[in-house]
């Protein structure tokens, strides 16, 4: 069962985006002991896939060539998938996905992350005001989204024998994902500093709006506090405006932010 999340959760829209891969073919994968890890995926033919049953052997439900095509075209395509989604994509303990995006910020590759001087130092200094006090941390104005937490996982995890072999065979297939965000030094842009909540129907995807929002150097979160900046509201909104009116957060819509970045 274990395996079949793993793989679930490698395969979902916020991490590899492997469309077609849901929890059913992930089980039928495992079940018939064509994939114990989800990098065995990359190793799948496509007459392996296409022959996948998805039922049992009363009622078999075979999978199809156009299905397999689809699932080999976006693991195609996974390969070239950057840093932060590959980093989520590996189902690391405390590691969600603004923190996969924060050490991608952090860090240009996957031997970078592995080796990092910087976890190091999060894991070493134990005082909570560490990131503003600590000379070597300061510079990067890390997020609240790594701590010693994240940092322990991470450090874990690459020095593990399991952290160890996933290095040596993405080395093997060819898959040495970047970071599209690097940016070590503090966030630049107009929206530095700035935390924002989306809600409501905008006039591009919600995804590409928070890409949009940390491309300028913004943070977006998943609920209103009293330490967001603005929320951001399209048609609707329901609970997140209200909330935010309540803590007398300024609520705008795209315009203003336009405004904001221009």
């Amino acid at each position: 069962a274990q395996a079949v999340t793993r793989i679930s959760h490698f395969a979902s829209r916020k991490a590899l985006d492997i469309e077609g891969l849901g929890e059913t073919v992930a089980e039928a994968l495992v079940r018939h002991g064509h994939c114990k890890t989800p990098l065995d995926l990359f190793d799948l033919t496509e007459k392996t896939l296409a022959n996948l049953n998805l039922g049992n052997e009363e009622t078999p439900r075979r999978f199809g060539e156009k299905n397999a095509a689809k699932i080999l075209k976006a693991l195609g395509e996974a390969k070239a998938k950057p840093l932060q989604r590959w980093l989520f994509a590996m189902g690391i303990r405390h590691l969600g996905e603004s923190a996969a995006k924060e050490l991608a910020r952090l860090h240009k590759d996957l031997t970078d992350v592995s080796a990092s001087p910087i976890l190091a130092e999060l894991l070493k200094d134990t005082r909570a005001d560490a990131k503003k006090k600590n000379e070597i941390l300061s510079p990067y104005a890390i997020t609240g989204d790594v701590g010693p937490a994240v940092a322990e996982t991470i450090t874990a995890f690459f020095n593990s024998e399991a952290g160890r072999q996933v290095l040596s065979r993405l080395d093997a297939l060819g898959i040495h994902p970047q970071s599209t965000i690097h940016n070590p030094q503090s966030p630049q842009g107009p929206l530095a500093g700035k935390t924002f909540v989306i809600t409501g129907t905008l006039s591009i995807d919600r995804d590409a709006m928070k890409e949009r929002i940390e491309s300028l150097g913004g943070k977006v979160s998943g609920s209103v506090s009293a330490k967001t900046n603005y929320v951001l509201a399209g048609e609707g909104g329901g609970s997140k405006r209200d909330k935010a009116e309540k803590l007398g957060v300024p609520i705008i819509n795209e315009e203003e932010l336009e405004r904001m970045t221009s």
